[in-house]
């Protein structure tokens, strides 16, 4: 009983070791986490002030994660996410002169990771997260105010997931809400799209060498119904 007992007490120290040397390695900077609670008996995780250690700004940083999963899956080789909440986050993003290649992993290890398990959210909730991107080309902000995603399941392809945002980039409103078939071979998307004053000539240099010029201001309210394949 004790051990079980020192088991329970320890497992959120050893989660939050864990998180911070991964992403440690991953980044290659010091990342810091200031708390974690885990409870195994309801699934639930909670991750407080997640950020990178910079003298200036944060090139990471996340107020809370909050994240409960359900276990009875598990054993049909599921993993269930019940809720996945993000809250108050800053992320910058700074792409190098170098490209990496998009081909580097191999067909076979690709086949396997999606053979393997099946991955399943009830609810995703994104809240006042924002992101910096910085190349030589160009340079933007993109805030998401909110952002929800709704009954998304691999194992039932033909469900439709119901997706609402509202978001903005650089100074332009971008709002829709969509119903989706997220995991179907040939995905059916639906729903409604409005953009406000969006400043066409930030996307000049993503446009290529064939257009010389890109201006104006995009204002759209539309419905719309896709199907890809």
């Amino acid at each position: 009983s004790l051990l079980f007992v020192a088991l329970i007490i320890a497992l959120p120290y050893a989660i939050q070791f864990g998180l911070i040397k991964g992403l440690n390695n991953a980044a290659s900077k010091t990342v810091i986490i200031d708390d974690v609670d885990f409870n195994p008996f309801t699934g639930k995780l909670a991750i407080s002030h997640l950020r990178t250690q910079e003298p200036q700004q944060a090139d990471l940083s996340i107020a809370s994660v909050s994240l409960q999963i359900n276990w009875l899956p598990l054993f049909k080789k599921r993993l269930l996410i019940n809720s996945l909440t993000i809250k108050d986050a800053h992320i910058k993003i700074e792409q190098k002169d170098s490209q990496t290649p998009l081909n580097g992993a191999s067909r076979d290890t690709n086949e396997e990771a999606s053979t393997s398990w099946e991955l399943g959210l009830n609810k995703l909730n994104i809240i006042n997260n924002s992101f910096t991107f910085q190349s030589a080309a160009f340079s933007d902000d993109f805030t998401i105010s909110q952002l929800t995603i709704n009954e998304a399941f691999s194992w039932d392809p033909n469900n439709l997931s119901t997706l609402s945002f509202n978001t903005q980039l650089n100074t332009s409103p971008i709002n829709g809400d969509i119903r989706a078939s997220l995991f179907s071979e040939q995905p059916s998307v639906k729903g409604q799209l409005n953009v406000k004053n969006l400043n066409l000539n930030a996307f000049k240099s993503l446009a290529g060498e064939n257009i010389e010029e890109l201006k104006g201001l995009l204002d759209t309210d539309i419905k719309f119904a896709l199907l890809l394949g």
